[in-house]
């Protein structure tokens, strides 16, 4: 089986409303609202290659336990400026630095991992689609 199929990251939140105001404003990523989508109490978010992140409300959202969003980043340390300039900080984590960003760990690339308002990971990663193992 071949699947051709372009990636769609599905996750929970607690508030639409909180989740656009973090990836929309605060992350400045595009947002498609539920008229966009015509899916009532969600939204989309329109990330590259054709890739997209779905967010649905649900009146018992659990916090995701692994990450359950990664975006690929040209630079780590800029990005985490700019995380910081918009409020957001990285969560330490044993293997971070004091930064909140993960170096040097084997088989990671430069990381940095932010908790949503819902709780769920965001994870930023200086990679490279060809970098990821096929």
């Amino acid at each position: 089986m071949t699947i051709t199929a372009t990636a769609v990251a599905t996750f929970s939140t607690d508030s639409i409303d909180d989740a656009i105001d973090f990836y929309g404003t605060k992350l400045g990523l595009k947002v498609l609202g539920p008229d966009t989508i015509g899916v009532e109490d969600a939204i989309a978010l329109a990330l590259a290659h054709d890739s997209t992140a779905f967010i649905y409300l649900k009146d018992d959202h659990e916090p995701a336990k692994h990450t359950a969003l990664t975006l690929l980043v040209d630079d780590i340390d800029a990005t985490v400026a700019a995380l910081d300039a918009a409020g957001i900080k990285p969560e330490p984590l044993e293997w971070t630095d004091e930064t909140g960003v993960a170096r040097g760990v084997e088989g990671m690339p430069p990381s940095a991992w932010v908790r949503d308002p819902a709780k769920n990971w965001v994870c930023f990663t200086e990679a490279r689609l060809t970098d990821l193992p096929a």
